[in-house]
């Protein structure tokens, strides 16, 4: 451990920046892609990585993932101190690598990239700069409801994130420890969700008070970038499915429940709030490795509607006749995570369904209920 109360573990397995970043969080309590906020930090991983003559690049913690420009440590410290190298930060690419074995310089590259990586971890929390509201007007997220206002009951709260004008959600305040801020909710048939256009889904939908809705991909885009690291979490509630290509062999279970959670992030209208998605970090509604289907199918993905088609193929997945997946981030057509699409369809792996894998332990799910939360860590 250095006097920054950092203990330092090169990991010479290449990975992409944004696996990197899930095994390092996975690996410790309080531990994270490494940030570097001295010279003295910097020659301390320059020796951790020494060892290692097989990797040429190491990714850091460092990216501009939230800010095109403005560089920031996933564990929340100030980006203060750089050692770039000449030419650098090159602004075509988001993540942050060094040569630790040799200089100890920065490059920005593609986050795609794999490379060795080096892993922090705190022996407490890091401090970062970021003072606590004080104020239900300083209120960004349901966690701060959850973490400084006490709100411990489910309920509609007043957001007010940085960026966007101050906005009504609903707060999950029971799962897991509470703190969730729920974006997408479906509870019946009663709201439709796959014929609505960019401007619905940019600004959403449905009554949040009756459990159909949508908040808005400007919001999401908001409330998933304004801090180092947010989880996305689905639930599905029920499956209808009576096919034997379905759940326990098309067995229709009202009371069956799935849930995973990620790491997301969601771009700018800009980007066409291209979505960034790490491989699964547990639950049971996904593959925990690369037959993750919302990983494999979604991730780097734009997101397209019924009248803006952003996907990777001739027809239009949102609004194709015999799929009608609706509004999402998709690559292709068979991509199995379809939680906007049309409730009811005369096939069952088509419209509102998931499938949960692409290994052998995988099943087609036609749910009741669905929702998507976030939450940051």
């Amino acid at each position: 451990m250095d006097g920054s109360g950092k203990c330092y573990k090169a990991v010479p397995q290449a990975m992409n920046w944004f696996d990197a970043d899930v095994f390092c969080k996975n690996s410790a309590t309080n531990a994270y892609l490494t940030s570097i906020t001295s010279a003295f930090e910097n020659a301390n991983v320059n020796a951790e990585a020494s060892a290692y003559a097989n990797c040429t690049q190491f990714w850091i913690g460092g990216n501009d993932i939230n800010q095109k420009g403005k560089f920031a440590w996933t564990d929340g410290q100030p980006f203060a101190y750089v050692s770039w190298a000449s030419g650098q930060p090159n602004a075509n690419d988001q993540c942050v690598s060094s040569d630790a074995r040799v200089s100890g310089q920065w490059k920005t590259e593609s986050c795609s990239r794999t490379n060795c990586f080096i892993c922090a971890s705190y022996a407490a929390p890091p401090t970062t700069t970021l003072p606590p509201p004080t104020s239900p007007s300083g209120m960004s997220d349901c966690y701060d409801w959850y973490r400084y206002g006490g709100a411990r009951t489910d309920g509609v709260y007043r957001l007010s994130p940085p960026g966007i004008a101050p906005f009504d959600a609903y707060c999950d305040m029971t799962t897991d420890n509470g703190g969730w801020t729920v974006f997408q909710q479906r509870r019946d048939n009663t709201t439709s969700f796959w014929d609505r256009t960019w401007a619905e889904y940019k600004n959403g939908f449905g009554n949040i008070n009756q459990n159909n809705s949508w908040l808005g991909l400007d919001r999401l885009h908001v409330l998933s970038t304004k801090n180092p690291n947010v989880t996305l979490r689905i639930e599905l509630h029920g499956n209808r499915c009576p096919m034997y290509y379905c759940y326990r062999s098309g067995v229709v279970d009202p009371a069956a429940w799935w849930w995973a959670e990620w790491y997301f992030k969601v771009g700018a209208e800009v980007d066409f709030y291209r979505l960034n998605v790490s491989l699964s970090t547990r639950g049971s509604l996904t593959s925990r490795n690369s037959n993750d289907n919302l990983w494999g199918f979604n991730n780097g993905q734009p997101f397209s509607t019924i009248d803006r088609d952003n996907d990777n193929v001739a027809e239009n997945c949102a609004s194709a006749g015999s799929l009608r997946l609706g509004g999402w981030w998709h690559g292709s057509c068979s991509g199995g995570c379809r939680p906007n699409g049309k409730y009811n369809m005369p096939a069952w792996e088509t419209g509102f369904s998931w499938y949960t894998g692409r290994d052998n332990n995988a099943w087609w799910i036609s749910p009741n209920q669905s929702e998507m939360k976030l939450r940051r860590n």
